[in-house]
């Protein structure tokens, strides 16, 4: 699977059962953040292929952690839009009337996540 977003590739091997992704930067800034991260960025730079483990061991305190796998699975469900939408921090879609009735307020990182 090969995804291509604003300014970066998302690409998906299969290595005899294992799960691998690579991501580079193609142009612009990198829409996932994962470059402002000095422990991430040799890898996306260097094009590395890593296992879904490896990427969410590097990834699971970013904004968006486990990102790879879980765009490229999504566009491989046939349940699947065509287009995926993120809500900006500070926003939700939510329906007011269901969101007051949520114990937590909706993100796309984990709440224990710390920031770095």
């Amino acid at each position: 699977m090969h995804l291509r977003t604003k300014g970066a590739d998302d690409l998906e091997r299969d290595m005899g059962g294992m799960i691998e992704f690579q991501y580079t930067i193609v142009a612009g800034e990198d829409p996932l953040g994962y470059d402002k991260n000095a422990v991430i960025r040799p890898y996306i730079h260097a094009g590395v292929w890593l296992s879904d483990q490896q990427w969410v061991g590097l990834t699971y305190l970013e904004h968006y952690p486990d990102a790879l796998r879980r765009i490229s699975y999504s566009f491989e469900n046939a349940n699947s839009g065509d287009m995926h939408i993120v809500a900006s921090d500070g926003w939700d879609f939510t329906p007011y009337y269901v969101r007051s009735m949520l114990p937590y307020r909706a993100t796309s990182a984990p709440a224990t996540a710390k920031r770095r």
